[in-house]
């Protein structure tokens, strides 16, 4: 096709191109990805501000691998037909959505012109590894979608049977994570009500002056019991979704059965009259 009569075309002339690349992102695995900075920058606040507003300290990004193939395969679908682009949106919840609602599953839905959004999302595939997608995932929502070569799926399913690889990582990118130092320590999420006790809610996840953690009304024992003046860290690993608590200086493990924590985490402290609180900067030794 000649150049010049449609946009959408040109533009895809654009994409992982060196020829017309200002700007190149290196991957954790030393794969190269090209691109132009005044895109990447319209599209995102974060390249924005990165590139254009002088933001000069060094940046990591960490995303979960299944919302990378669901970009993707959301924008490929966008180009081929309206409705397939509205069809994959309600097909593919986000991941805090499934969280919300463990029964996603894609049931018999058919999706228009699944062969042609098959067909745009192949130049992307090869920077997905779908090893990092959880299987049930793969098994309930992307495989019926029928639109990843079905050879990908079958060897995903053989190296989690081979590996059975419990360490591998669901999220590319550096990992992150983040400390709260507090006097006593309660994680909740959105939904929490701050007029009941946050041990007994499913939105509440505690640690008690007596060394239980608290959940759902469910008790586990964690460590020994703490009084007044203890300084509590909190250690959130949002790439495992897991908690771990230091307790006067002794790192405990990470509790056990909280390792499916929500997206969105907020430190809330519970007092008893008249208890004080000294909120302090974590500093790494």
């Amino acid at each position: 096709m000649t150049r010049g009569y449609s946009l959408e075309q040109d533009l895809k002339l654009l994409i992982n191109n060196p020829k017309y690349s200002d700007l190149e992102i290196l991957c954790e695995n030393e794969k190269k990805l090209y691109g132009c900075r005044a895109i990447l920058a319209a599209r995102s606040e974060v390249f924005d501000r990165l590139l254009y507003n002088g933001m000069k300290e060094k940046m990591t990004f960490s995303t979960p691998e299944y919302e990378v193939f669901r970009y993707s395969a959301i924008l490929a679908a966008k180009q081929v037909s309206n409705d397939a682009y509205t069809t994959l949106m309600k097909l593919l919840p986000t991941l805090e959505q499934m969280q919300m609602d463990n029964s996603v599953q894609v049931k018999n839905k058919f999706i228009t012109d699944h062969q042609n959004v098959a067909k745009e999302l192949k130049p992307l595939v090869e920077f997905i590894d779908f090893k990092r997608i959880k299987g049930q995932i793969l098994t309930d929502v992307i495989d019926p979608l029928e639109i990843i070569p079905s050879k990908i799926i079958l060897n995903v399913y053989r190296d989690i049977v081979r590996s059975n690889n419990s360490n591998l990582n669901y999220i590319r990118g550096i990992p992150t994570m983040y400390v709260w130092d507090e006097k006593e320590c309660i994680c909740s999420s959105e939904n929490f009500n701050y007029k009941s006790w946050a041990g007994g809610q499913s939105t509440g996840w505690v640690l008690g002056s007596s060394g239980n953690c608290f959940n759902s009304g469910t008790s586990i024992g964690y460590c020994s019991s703490f009084k007044d003046g203890t300084k509590i860290t909190v250690h959130l690993d949002m790439n495992k979704r897991t908690c771990a608590f230091t307790v006067n200086g002794i790192k405990y493990p990470e509790v056990s059965g909280w390792n499916n924590l929500p997206s969105k985490l907020y430190p809330v402290v519970s007092l008893k009259f008249p208890g004080l609180l000294r909120i302090q900067t974590h500093q790494k030794i």
